[in-house]
């Protein structure tokens, strides 16, 4: 991905864009910081999604996506799946640990968004669902 125009925004309590869409970002610092990311707190979606389309609107051209890693629990922040309808297209990675209320979520800011939704059981799934995801584009 090192040529590609991409955003990577991590959540948790706050989003916090990690490597805006115009620049260009050190692969290694961007790997680390996705790591020191604790995933405890609150969940905001509705502000992950808000930082990321905003970073979508600087992109020029037709083919502009998004792909959310969520569990799809909020409990802080307003509904996302509003939110989702704005995204040309969203995707969504769907982490296990929510409850059947959160798949549902999942379930409408893919659809909403236009985009798949591709659930994982474990962790170690997700680069093979980012791939999936990929390919389809």
């Amino acid at each position: 991905m090192r040529d590609d125009t991409y955003s990577i925004i991590v959540f948790n309590n706050v989003a916090t864009v990690l490597k805006k869409i115009n620049e260009r970002g050190n692969i290694n610092k961007i790997i680390d910081s996705i790591l020191d990311t604790e995933p405890v707190g609150y969940t905001r979606i509705d502000d992950a999604l808000n930082k990321a389309y905003q970073e979508l609107k600087k992109l020029k051209g037709p083919r502009k996506w998004a792909i959310i890693i969520t569990d799809g629990c909020y409990n802080k922040g307003n509904d996302p799946i509003p939110l989702a309808a704005k995204f040309p297209q969203l995707h969504v990675i769907q982490i296990p640990g929510g409850q059947k209320w959160c798949t549902q979520v999942c379930m409408d800011m893919a659809k909403r968004g236009k985009g798949r939704l591709v659930s994982v059981s474990k962790y170690n799934e997700i680069p093979r669902a980012l791939l999936k995801i990929l390919r389809t584009m």
